[in-house]
């Protein structure tokens, strides 16, 4: 049964390079609360991907089938250096097919990087092709998909996967010539030795490169998360400006209830004033009549 959490961190690498350390501290923060914190611990370690190692997962995520043909050109390509007496025309036939494959690799790596908007710096296209040829050679540990580092190749594979731009051409004898009136027959000139790459100069270089990238990588992730935290924290002081406002506008709107209520009262207390003056006028006037009454009443008798 597939592991769901496998899931997750696909879609996190697919994801463009600039969203996926808030993506990555989301999803470990909803699995620590679901109580899956060896889920949220693996999800947590998932570090940014360089621009090149992302270009390349892409192509993993949306044309496998460019990977899968480099890596059997790759095994064939080993499979006949390892013969002896071989005919070297099936060997340059192999290592050009091979380079092709990785080409084709690099060119949707390329597609897919400038996509995303990654800069041709970031890009290099060389970059992409040692990365290629390196994992072809079995270097790296991190699987397609999930590469999160450039890799280097050495050796052999340092140089079969070198495309014809990468190096000038060598260095081609001068062709025998039919001799024409006076003119000396030209020589074949003799070939200069091609230098050996110095293997430890180069391992040690490629340590000091894979040093600074993860040092750049773990500074990514710190300004990634700090990025994180400042969006929380703008969006925490955001919400609380909207609270304020909201309290805000309720006051007014209680003022000015309480303004009217109040101004009802002082009209209804005016004519209640009134009604009562009216009621004691009305009461003086009461008690005249009953004394003018008493009054005629006396007399009549009298």
């Amino acid at each position: 049964m597939e592991d769901p959490l496998e899931g997750e961190l696909d879609r996190l690498f697919q994801l463009p390079p600039g969203e996926l350390v808030e993506a990555r501290n989301a999803l470990a923060d909803r699995l620590r609360r679901e109580g899956d914190k060896p889920g949220a611990a693996r999800v947590k370690a998932v570090k940014r991907a360089a621009p090149v190692a992302w270009a390349l997962n892409q192509v993993h995520f949306g044309q496998p089938a460019l990977l899968e043909r480099a890596r059997e050109q790759a095994n064939e390509l080993r499979g006949l250096q390892a013969q002896r007496g071989g005919d070297p025309r099936h060997l340059a036939a192999a290592l050009e097919q091979q380079r092709s494959a990785a080409q084709a690799v690099v060119e949707a790596a390329l597609r897919a990087g400038r996509s995303a908007g990654l800069s041709e710096t970031a890009l290099s296209q060389r970059k992409l092709f040692t990365t290629v040829q390196a994992w072809l050679s079995g270097k790296g540990e991190e699987p397609p998909g999930r590469l999160t580092q450039e890799l280097e190749a050495s050796g052999f594979d340092a140089f079969a996967g070198m495309t014809p731009t990468d190096a000038p051409p060598p260095a081609l004898p001068i062709a025998n010539r039919a001799p024409s009136g006076d003119a000396p027959r030209a020589e074949p000139q003799p070939q200069p030795a091609k230098r050996a790459p110095n293997r430890d100069a180069l391992e040690r270089a490629a340590g000091r490169v894979a040093e600074c990238e993860q040092t750049a990588s773990a500074a990514r992730d710190r300004a990634g998360a700090a990025r994180a935290e400042q969006a929380a924290a703008r969006q925490a002081r955001d919400d609380a400006q909207a609270l304020v406002r909201e309290a805000e506008r309720r006051a007014a709107e209680l003022r000015t209830a309480y303004d009217r209520r109040e101004l009802e009262l002082q009209r209804v207390s005016a004519a209640l004033d009134e009604a009562q003056r009216e009621q004691t006028r009305a009461g003086e006037a009461a008690a005249a009549a009953h004394a003018e009454l008493a009054t005629a009443q006396s007399e009549g008798e009298a």
